[in-house]
């Protein structure tokens, strides 16, 4: 099978000329002239060093796997939000939506966003934002539950 991630190093100087001012998908820090182009679902990327290039590789590797099962928690989170609502369930059920999104959020750093995403935030970030995200639902609903309750 072929490998759609391609690797070079950028050293023609229109691309070096367009790297200007570009940082690395991974980590987000400036990149040089030595920077190493990746292509990511067919969008060019520059990553600092060659250990952002594999941590970015994996990233977008496992995005279509982890997105599918982030989805399917959120989904299962709001079907038993919708049934909790439709049966006069208990609060419980419905705090406990918080909660497992939160974990879906945390064990699955891949939200709702597209390749082009990296171009402004790096991959580093956007973990960071989305398991941030997750642990304050997750807290949030347990917190709930022991008010609540």
């Amino acid at each position: 099978m072929k490998n759609k991630y391609i690797n070079k190093d950028v050293t023609s100087k229109s691309k070096i000329d367009k790297l200007s001012g570009v940082h690395c998908l991974y980590c987000g820090a400036p990149v040089s002239q030595q920077a190493i182009e990746i292509n990511a679902n067919t969008h060019p990327f520059a990553v600092c060093c060659s250990d952002c290039k594999d941590k970015a590789e994996k990233y977008i590797k496992q995005d279509k796997t982890f997105k599918i099962l982030l989805y399917v928690m959120i989904c299962i989170a709001a079907m038993i939000f919708i049934l909790s609502a439709i049966f006069g369930g208990e609060k419980l059920s419905s705090f406990l939506t918080l909660i497992i999104s939160g974990i879906g959020f945390i064990l699955f750093p891949h939200p709702v966003s597209y390749i082009e995403t990296f171009s402004r935030y790096s991959i580093r970030k956007i973990k960071f934002l989305s398991r941030s995200i997750g642990f304050t639902l997750a807290i949030f609903g347990v917190i709930l539950i022991a008010v609540l309750s």
